[in-house]
């Protein structure tokens, strides 16, 4: 009796892991002003997209005893949003400061329920600005890299 060979299902897979970036600067004119706002009263910047997500720079002007906080925010309604972002004062010649960057780890940013902004309480002190401020203005610029979804492709071998 002869034997007979089935023949063999051969597939394979790939994942191509891409990532996005894009900064966005935002501009406060008139500073000053922001001394009349509440401390839970905060300006917000025009939405800017990264990676298909968006998102936006809050500044709290009068946050914690005259220090000024600093958050970007996930305004896209998603869930676990892969992202390392970073927040740079510019200076007065409107170059990155190097005393006044920060950057986060990489961070699961959640819109629904979850953790949807990274930043700092204390960003900054009201008193330090003034050597970032030209014509009561001053300038935040947000970095953020976004891991994009997985994309599984899945064909024959």
């Amino acid at each position: 009796m002869a034997t007979s060979v089935m023949p063999c299902n051969e597939t394979s897979s790939s994942c191509h892991l891409t990532k996005a970036r894009g900064s966005h600067q935002f501009k406060i004119f008139g500073f000053s002003l922001t001394e009349w706002m509440a401390s839970h009263e905060h300006i917000e910047s025009a939405t800017f997209n990264v990676g298909g997500y968006d998102w936006a720079i809050q500044c709290f002007p009068c946050r914690w005893s005259q220090s000024i906080a600093i958050y970007v925010m996930l305004k896209s309604n998603a869930t676990n949003v892969k992202a390392v972002c970073e927040l740079t004062l510019l200076d007065q010649s409107g170059k990155p400061s190097a005393i006044k960057t920060l950057q986060s780890n990489r961070t699961i940013f959640n819109s629904q329920g979850g953790r949807d902004r990274w930043g700092y309480d204390y960003f900054i002190k009201r008193s330090e600005l003034a050597n970032y401020t030209k014509d009561d203005c001053f300038t935040v610029q947000c970095t953020v890299t976004v891991l994009k979804p997985l994309h599984m492709k899945q064909g024959r071998a």
